[in-house]
């Protein structure tokens, strides 16, 4: 009888202690899963500059912009929402933004502010990345590329970019496929140089980020 009685209130304390130990390993299995990192996922580190693939949900609208084509300038294949403090000059080929920081000076080098073009260019039977190839095989001798060619994408607009350093300083050129065109590209060059902490950077991710090519 003494046996059984011990066995028949042991049994219950076993169960609940395999209860609590299970309550407890869950516990601890969801919250390695919810806060902590995976093995096989790698954190993406942030931006050091220019961010290479922007989403219009990103950064807050201007408070005030202008669109662009805008009549009447219909012949551009891309549309791009500028600020009304920036000057742009449109013609049927490209669209070149400047936009002057304190500093700076008429009839000088561009030194302060922004300095962007927005060419749109024949592929004339090359894939886009020969296109790129062939323009860095053609860079001056005394410019340098301070960051080679690499993959990026705007807007889901995907294509090619590298950046140089020259006499005039430091410039990026950004190639983007035309997904409604297989003969029409993109390349935006773009300066920002911001001696005074304007956040001319972040400005031109902004304005990057209402980037779109138009249907024919």
């Amino acid at each position: 009888m003494d046996t059984i009685k011990r066995k028949g209130f042991s049994f219950p304390i076993i169960i609940l202690a395999v209860a609590i130990i299970a309550t407890f390993l869950v516990v601890v299995f969801n919250k390695n899963i919810h806060v902590g990192t995976l093995p096989w996922q790698t954190p993406t580190p942030a931006p050091a500059s220019i961010p290479a693939a922007t989403s219009s949900g990103v950064f807050k609208p201007f408070a005030s912009y202008r669109p662009v084509p805008e009549p009447p300038f219909e012949k551009l294949i891309f549309s791009v929402q500028l600020p009304t403090d920036v000057d742009s000059e449109h013609k049927a080929n490209y669209l070149h933004i400047t936009k002057f920081g304190p500093t700076q000076k008429q009839g000088t080098d561009f030194y302060d502010g922004i300095n962007i073009w927005f060419y749109q260019k024949n592929l004339d039977g090359n894939t886009l990345e020969q296109v790129v190839d062939q323009d860095i095989e053609n860079i001056s001798p005394e410019i340098t590329i301070i960051k080679a060619k690499q993959v990026l994408a705007i807007n889901g607009y995907f294509g090619f970019s590298y950046t140089i350093d020259g006499p005039f300083g430091v410039y990026e050129s950004k190639f983007l496929t035309n997904p409604y065109s297989k003969n029409k590209y993109v390349e935006i060059v773009i300066g920002v140089f911001d001696p005074t902490n304007k956040g001319f950077a972040t400005e031109v991710s902004r304005i990057l980020s209402t980037f779109n090519f138009l249907k024919d």
